[in-house]
């Protein structure tokens, strides 16, 4: 952010985040994955199990009786990094918040929903991060209502909005979530900005 982004002197930085930027940190690390040029070190992934690689019935034996996630770590070991990843995450949104502050730039976190969160209207881990933000005067965009009326419109089919297999969005649940997004950022922007300035 430092050494990239602010050298153009952005109005405003949105910081998108969903499940995964969780799973990411809880798996590779947080800003410590980073070389100081810029560049990730490499981190070698668990190596799986031989009978992992070739068998659905030793994997189901790995996950229920040994407890194992996909991630081939216990629960306990997993729920316990999630822990950690949060608490990283939170340090770093109040590092954003405090050097754009010190620039004169807005800031705004956009939690971006999974397919199932929609269905659910109930994020996985990310509810405690929106409200962590908002307690610290971070500005918040949930798109997960906006995104769950706009399923509704298609009948509840989440492939409009969401490929089956990774849980990307489609072209149009990319143009839902910009128009969340744009809606959210309006009255902030109004709010924070010169008139003339939050027109443009």
């Amino acid at each position: 952010l430092e050494d990239r982004l602010l050298a153009y002197r952005p109005g405003w930085v949105l910081r998108v985040v969903n499940d995964r930027v969780i799973h990411d940190i809880l798996l590779r690390g947080g800003m410590d994955r980073f070389q100081p040029v810029g560049t990730m070190k490499g981190i070698e992934g668990p190596d799986a199990p031989f009978l992992d690689e070739h068998s659905q019935f030793a994997r189901f034996i790995l996950f229920e009786v040994f407890d194992y996630t996909h991630s081939l770590m216990r629960r306990q070991e997993r729920n316990r990094r999630a822990e950690l990843a949060m608490q990283s995450l939170q340090a770093l949104l109040l590092d954003y918040q405090s050097l754009l502050a010190s620039r004169g730039t807005g800031f705004t976190l956009v939690v971006q929903p999974y397919n199932k969160e929609v269905v659910r209207l109930e994020y996985q881990r990310l509810g405690d991060l929106s409200a962590f933000a908002r307690q610290h005067g971070i500005h918040v965009i949930d798109t997960v209502h906006y995104l769950s009326r706009k399923l509704a419109e298609h009948d509840g089919r989440l492939e409009a909005l969401y490929w089956p297999i990774d849980a990307h969005f489609t072209e149009l649940g990319y143009r839902y979530f910009a128009e969340a997004v744009g809606q959210g950022l309006q009255g902030e922007l109004q709010r924070a900005l010169p008139a003339g300035k939050a027109q443009d």
